[in-house]
């Protein structure tokens, strides 16, 4: 299959992805793969967020949480959610000046869901290698 084919199955017709270029299809396929696996800080920032919080909230539960284990960043935190945001796994709720509180959606439950399938089932692989 020559390249111009492949970017056609993947994106559907469009001369620019074929091209090399990046475009709106191309981007969100890319998003799929780039979600298709969540670090752990995006795990427990979803985690946090089935109930609404702000930044500061959200930093403080996930050290809670891990005992210290995971930590983050605002630089991290701010980025991630600003990409959950754009991908729809959250929406924000609230903004009092600078504060902005956020709220976890379907798409991001659905998120969570499947990543915790995938966690587990790897506990559950390790467990049977014993």
């Amino acid at each position: 299959m020559a390249a111009k084919e492949i970017t056609k199955s993947i994106d559907g017709p469009n001369e620019e992805a074929a091209n090399g270029k990046a475009d709106r299809g191309r981007r969100v396929h890319m998003a799929r793969i780039k979600y298709k696996t969540l670090t752990e800080q995006m795990f427990y920032i979803l985690l946090c967020l089935r109930t609404e919080c702000c930044g500061i909230d959200i930093m403080e539960m996930v050290s809670e949480m891990t005992g210290g284990r995971v930590l983050l960043g605002p630089g991290t935190l701010y980025a991630l959610l600003g990409d959950f945001v754009k991908q729809g796994f959250i929406k924000e709720t609230a903004v009092e000046g600078r504060k902005r509180s956020y709220v976890i959606t379907d798409a991001g439950e659905e998120l969570l869901r499947e990543e915790y399938k995938r966690l587990k089932a790897q506990v559950t692989d390790y467990e049977r290698a014993q």
